[in-house]
């Protein structure tokens, strides 16, 4: 009876490690992509800003500095809402990974409490 018992502690703590292991494993890809995405962020900012400041160095004409600065907030803002849009499809990325994890990890719990019981229903009949 009693290495029953460590046996059974013994596989719950294998699942465990294994569950903490895959959401170890994506939290290290979320990261990952999410500081990819922040490099590229801070790229965008200095392109901006390198833009702006020879715009404002070569412009005679304040007509054409103007309609050029329109355009490149025009270009920036577009670029805002792609990183926008690049982060909600990581982030529900993300979610659905989660979800299967959480689902898998649910029937595990489901079929494993069906095992252990069943067995003590059986003999209280």
């Amino acid at each position: 009876m009693q290495n029953e018992i460590f046996e059974a502690a013994n596989k719950a703590s294998e699942a465990a490690y294994a569950t903490v292991k895959e959401i170890a494993a994506l939290n290290v890809a979320t990261v990952e992509t999410l500081v990819e995405k922040q490099f590229e962020l801070v790229n965008q900012a200095v392109d901006l800003s390198v833009k702006q400041v020879k715009l404002a160095t070569e412009s005679k004409d304040p007509q054409v500095a103007i309609r050029a600065q329109v355009a490149l907030v025009e270009d920036a803002a577009e670029q805002a809402l792609d990183n926008v849009r690049d982060l909600v499809a990581i982030a529900n990325k993300t979610r659905v990974a989660y979800d299967k994890l959480l689902d898998k990890n649910i029937k595990e719990a489901a079929t494993k409490l069906e095992a252990v019981t069943k067995p003590k229903v059986k003999k209280a009949a």
